[in-house]
């Protein structure tokens, strides 16, 4: 009797090892399940910084002091230091559009603001035509990253989301939302323009221009709501003034802080804008492709890392973004030993280097004084574009042969 319940342990403990993770735990693979875990833990991160004080959430300040500057009618681009520190380097229209944040107490704010950055994301990638399974492993790399963000009330999960949110509704042959999706972005920040690329692919272009600049002009003009003409044409003079001469960050991790601080080769932004600009638009020329579910997928996961990694502004909390298009990039193509080297090697980099799950001594010593936390990510974009621009084939569906997602 004895041999036979140790043959039927032996039997059943065979037959657990060979399931799939999906098999053993179903309902991590459930879309409600990761809506719940990522909003509560936007919500236990900001009670955290809410505990620390106003000083925590810094970032958060001053997107909501904005609407107050705005309806005053002073400049949204000087100092306010009895406000907060730092200076608000968004749009007019982003200023209006903190609205009902400013109009709720700080700490309710606070809370949305973070679940807004949380949760948009996940909102984005549920709409994207591939496997919920495949789904729920881009949203859990993102984790560790996108929680990094709201715990410095930054606004790039929304950017995430804004930009991953346009190309679904692209997919899914609804352009006129993925067009306001991507204006809604430039006016939060400039480099969203980039996700306009997207209408390309798609039939009815004219259209998409023509919807586009309605959009972009209507946005633009949206704070005479609040202000007086020319009010509003002081603070577009004080905001280009501004994003024309603002410096880079101390702490950016771009493409050109990497090779400035790793090789010594520094020069101007510019001499590494435009030939990055051309290798992300060569890809376009091959017309051909864009039929193919796969090659526009790849663009959009060039387009997530292309924006970071360009950006002479980007500090660590941005990659969320990258790490968004390396996450995808990974785990709806095919995988072999490179790729899941640099997948690991991205992660380890990316999103544990800034945490206390990364030794401190190469965080101080080598991560953060080399900019290394861009390297995984450029060299991943070099070897989408090398894949875009030369790679004959690519699918007509996903992997998995997962149909369209329907958006309402």
């Amino acid at each position: 009797m004895a041999e036979i319940h140790e043959t039927s342990r032996t039997l059943e403990n065979t037959k657990l090892k060979s399931l799939s993770i999906e098999e053993r735990f179903p309902w991590l693979f459930h879309p409600r399940f990761l809506w719940i875990v990522f909003a509560a833990v936007a919500l236990i991160a900001s009670v955290h910084r809410i505990i620390l004080g106003d000083e925590s959430f810094n970032n958060y300040v001053i997107f909501e002091k904005s609407f107050d500057h705005l309806i005053a009618g002073i400049d949204l681009y000087k100092a306010y230091p009895n406000d907060h520190y730092d200076l608000f380097k968004y749009s007019p229209t982003f200023a209006l559009f903190m609205a009902p944040f400013a109009a709720m107490p700080r700490n309710i704010g606070v809370i949305l603001w973070n679940m807004l950055n949380m949760l948009l994301p996940v909102w984005a990638f549920s709409k994207l035509a591939v496997s919920q399974k495949q789904k729920t492993y881009i949203l859990l790399i993102l984790f560790i990253e996108l929680l990094s963000s709201i715990q410095n009330s930054q606004s790039n999960g929304i950017m995430l989301g804004l930009i991953v949110g346009a190309f679904a509704y692209f997919e899914n042959k609804k352009p006129v939302q993925a067009i306001l999706l991507i204006c809604l972005g430039f006016y939060l920040k400039l480099f969203a323009a980039v996700g306009a690329l997207f209408f390309l692919f798609y039939p009815n272009k004219f259209k998409a221009v023509i919807v586009g600049i309605v959009f972009l002009v209507v946005l633009a003009f949206l704070p005479l709501l609040v202000m007086s003409w020319d009010t509003l044409m002081m603070q577009y003079h004080s905001w280009f003034e501004l994003v024309g001469n603002d410096p880079s960050h101390a702490q950016n991790f771009s493409f050109m802080t990497l090779l400035e601080r790793t090789v010594g080769i520094k020069t101007e932004d510019v001499f590494f804008l435009i030939p990055g600009a051309i290798v992300l638009i060569l890809p376009l020329v091959r017309y051909q492709q864009f039929k193919h579910f796969e090659f526009r997928l790849v663009y959009l996961c060039s387009i997530l890392i292309w924006v970071v990694i360009f950006n002479h502004k980007a500090e660590s909390p941005t990659y969320c973004i990258a790490l968004g298009g390396i996450a995808t990039w990974f785990v709806t193509g095919k995988k072999d030993a490179l790729r899941n080297t640099l997948m690991i090697l991205a992660f380890m980099l990316v999103a544990l280097s800034p945490t206390d799950l990364f030794p401190p001594y190469l965080r101080n010593n080598v991560i953060n004084p080399y900019a290394l936390k861009a390297l995984m990510p450029v060299i991943i974009w070099i070897m989408l574009s090398v894949e875009l621009l030369f790679r004959p084939h690519f699918s007509s569906v996903n992997q998995e042969e997962i149909p369209t997602t329907e958006m309402a």
